[in-house]
């Protein structure tokens, strides 16, 4: 069985079509690609999936249930997490704080405990931050822990974007351009990283990618959109290959 299923969506605004009769399955544990044009509607796809939009026709499926009507919080604590082309860290937060923040999957305290610091408390932040630490440990991030998340690199700021939806502890990983912005070194640093995250924490993978290279390399299965449609998916030797996809977005 498909760990995402995305049946004949289709989301309107207005008189705009933004995705059109959308269909594309995601199989537990791959790293998966979605890409497409600008404009092309891929990050509406995200937006679907992670109910910040609901779809006018169709039904986005996780795990065999229909997530199509939940709202984002409630699809996060379904198992799906996401970043995205903005960077949206908490700048004025550490870096540790910043992955600790979300992870209230273990955050088990009770408001009465955090308000008296109770021994309760004090053992369960111990935990929340040893869990967060080994988060950014796989990240190289460690040595920043105590850093405003502002003061990081660029690169650095999507590697720690991607270890906080991690620390939600997704099954589901939805990664929006994470490559944007990166020189050569730190794209190749994120193709093994994104493969250590697949490979050591069992976390199947959807990104959406401009860089060719990044994708082709990494992706066992990839969905190509046009005009808010599916004009391809297969694997990345097939979407090389196919005229439909050259002709829209590799070029003659």
């Amino acid at each position: 069985m498909s760990l995402l299923e995305v049946e004949h969506c289709t989301i309107r605004f207005g008189g705009l079509t933004a995705i059109s009769d959308l269909n594309f399955t995601v199989e537990p544990g791959i790293i998966a690609g979605l890409i497409g044009p600008n404009g092309a509607g891929k990050t509406t796809a995200f937006n679907l999936i992670t109910g910040i939009y609901h779809p006018t026709e169709g039904a986005v499926n996780f795990q065999g249930k229909n997530v199509s009507k939940l709202k984002p919080h409630e699809i996060n604590r379904a198992g799906i997490a996401r970043t995205f082309q903005n960077i949206r860290l908490f700048k004025n937060m550490t870096v540790l704080q910043n992955v600790t923040v979300a992870m209230h999957r273990i955050t088990l305290a009770s408001p009465w405990h955090f308000l008296l610091r109770t021994n309760t408390y004090k053992k369960n932040q111990e935990e929340v931050e040893a869990e967060a630490l080994k988060l950014l440990d796989t990240f190289n991030l460690t040595s920043f822990k105590d850093e405003d998340a502002s003061a990081l690199a660029y690169g650095q700021q999507r590697r720690l974007e991607i270890v906080r939806a991690m620390a939600t502890g997704p099954q589901l990983l939805l990664l929006d351009e994470p490559a944007a912005g990166m020189n050569p070194n730190e794209k190749a640093q994120l193709k093994e990283l994104i493969r250590r995250v697949r490979n050591e924490f069992k976390m199947t993978i959807l990104i959406i990618e401009h860089d060719m290279n990044v994708i082709m390399d990494i992706c066992e299965k990839i969905a190509v959109l046009d005009y808010g449609k599916k004009i391809a998916e297969g694997t990345p030797e097939q979407i090389k290959a196919d005229p439909k996809v050259i002709k829209a977005y590799l070029g003659e």
